[in-house]
C-alpha cells in the first residue's frame, strides 16, 4: 500500500510539474503574440498617418 501511494504522489507531482512548465510556454507563446498583434496595429497606423501626410 506504502509503494502505491508514493508512486501515486509521484506520477502527480511529474504531472503538476510538466502542466506548470507547460502554462509557462503557452503564456511566453500569448505575450508573443500579443506583442505581434501590437506591432501590426502599429504598423497600420504608420501606414495611415503616411498618407495622411501626403495629402
Amino acid at each position: 500500500m506504502i509503494g502505491m501511494a508514493v508512486v501515486i504522489a509521484l506520477l502527480v507531482l511529474s504531472n503538476v510539474y510538466t502542466y506548470m512548465r507547460f502554462q509557462k510556454q503557452i503564456s511566453i507563446a500569448l505575450d508573443e503574440v500579443v506583442s505581434l498583434q501590437n506591432e501590426n496595429a502599429n504598423l497600420k497606423k504608420r501606414k495611415i498617418s503616411k498618407t495622411v501626410y501626403r495629402r
